[in-house]
């Protein structure tokens, strides 16, 4: 029997899709115009020594030593900010957005004119954009549902390089969500980020200042967030081993699993995002529950003290996605000046040698215009 729907049949979905997405973006414009609306949600003292940002399925919160509460109430994904400017990458229904706030003060409660640099219809939300960051005047996208990193200029919001780490047999690149790139964090001209699948594994590549390509294979799929310190890294194993789903995900560093027994625990953890401060590590982690049901519970935040399980805070949201805190930085050591070897000799005594090499696929913007594959990628400006 064919599984073809009816003409009928197909453009009543059609147009009930069309009529969700002119809701949402309905409710997303009100939201951008309104603004900031703090909701405070009396948390009381918390034992963080530092504030710091997570971005959710209920949109922005702050969280420091006196309370947690919500700035924007947008669900987003990657957030990352400057001095300058706070840089959201927020799903409305279909669309993917990267929206710029300018941040005329310290206080986030003060950010004002905000600015579209990116608007892309994705076909769900596992292609939607990931992680955002930061890195010498540029923003860096993972444009999921494309395999691809982008790299737009932080003041006039043009884009202006898409770079494919991973290719075919040929050289060139796939434009599909065919690895579910994540994660992406920039040390000078050296490129690290993560790949949710390579094959039945997890994949941390490390792209260098030749755009030569090495990828390192974890065991688990499912990877995400990798962050570089000067002798460590962190990547969160967010759904640990598919055969024994009540044991959950784990914090991964150099050394291997962090070494609380927390993670053991079940039904287990579902960790997204990592950020420290002085002896304090933070790690997200998201509601635990089949797929239907990710939005029914609550998320929340692992404190450990000296690598230590200290406490445990609910968060108001269900799925949490990324930290960063106020200053801009995930540590205190963020290893500015390391370089593509550093990072790859830390992953080969970590993870062993390289499964993966090539050469990145790079398209600058003067490229762009006559490509095909890029129209879908809408920048706005004001």
């Amino acid at each position: 029997m064919s599984d073809r729907k009816s003409p009928t049949a197909f453009y009543r979905s059609e147009l009930k899709s069309l009529l969700n997405q002119i809701k949402h973006d309905l409710k997303f414009s009100r939201a951008l115009r309104r603004g900031v609306r703090v909701r405070d949600h009396g948390s009381g003292r918390l034992p963080f020594d530092f504030e710091f940002l997570v971005s959710s399925n209920t949109g922005l919160h702050h969280v420091s030593p006196s309370g947690i509460s919500t700035i924007l109430s947008t669900p987003m994904y990657g957030i990352t900010l400057t001095d300058d400017f706070l840089f959201i990458a927020a799903q409305v229904h279909k669309r993917s957005v990267v929206v710029r706030f300018e941040r005329p003060t310290d206080d986030l409660q003060s950010i004002r004119d905000p600015m579209i640099l990116l608007d892309s219809m994705v076909d769900s939300t596992n292609g939607r954009v990931h992680q955002i960051n930061h890195a010498a005047g540029h923003l860096w996208v993972t444009a999921t549902d494309r395999n691809s990193i982008l790299r737009i200029d932080a003041e006039s919001g043009s884009m202006l390089s898409e770079i494919w780490p991973l290719t075919d047999s040929f050289g060139r690149c796939i434009v599909a969500d065919h690895n579910h790139i994540n994660s992406v964090h920039v040390f000078g001209e050296s490129i690290v980020f993560t790949a949710y699948g390579a094959g039945d594994h997890s994949l941390v590549g490390v792209i260098d200042e030749r755009r030569n390509v090495t990828g390192f294979r974890y065991a688990n799929m499912g990877i995400h967030d990798i962050y570089f310190e000067r002798d460590n890294f962190y990547f969160c194993d967010t759904f640990g081993n598919a055969d024994e789903p009540e044991r959950g995900g784990v914090l991964v560093t150099r050394h291997g699993p962090h070494p609380s027994d927390v993670f053991a625990k079940q039904p287990g953890y579902i960790p997204r995002g990592v950020v420290k401060s002085g002896t304090q590590l933070v790690v997200g982690n998201s509601h635990k529950g089949n797929r239907s049901l990710r939005f029914k519970g609550k998320g929340s935040l692992l404190l450990f003290v000296d690598d230590v399980f200290h406490y445990e805070h609910e968060m108001p949201c269900a799925q949490i996605y990324q930290l960063i805190r106020t200053d801009g930085w995930n540590s205190d050591d963020c290893g500015d000046d390391l370089r593509a070897g550093d990072m790859t000799n830390m992953l080969a005594e970590s993870l062993g040698p390289p499964v993966y090499s090539g050469t990145a696929f790079w398209r600058e913007s003067d490229e762009m215009s006559d490509s095909k594959p890029l129209r879908q990628w809408r920048m706005r400006h004001g």
